[in-house]
């Protein structure tokens, strides 16, 4: 651990640092599964703005279907 950092009473991997006062999380597996976590949502919300596109898409087709019986 760096000398710029204090370990915070009762937060565990958690550490402040000298200079900002800001905490920071120092727990490296805690990082990676929180990334992780960010990846998979963001993953969803990209399928979920595919798959609202796609909907949008096949209700104009149906339209131009529609209004050409």
């Amino acid at each position: 651990m760096s000398s710029r950092l204090i370990m915070v009473e009762n937060g565990v991997g958690l550490a402040r640092d000298r200079q900002t006062g800001s905490v920071i999380n120092i727990n490296k597996e805690e990082i990676r599964q929180a990334r992780e976590r960010k990846k998979l949502r963001k993953q969803k919300e990209n399928e979920f703005e595919q798959l609202k596109t796609d909907v949008s898409e096949m209700k104009q087709l149906l339209n131009t279907i529609i209004e050409k019986l």
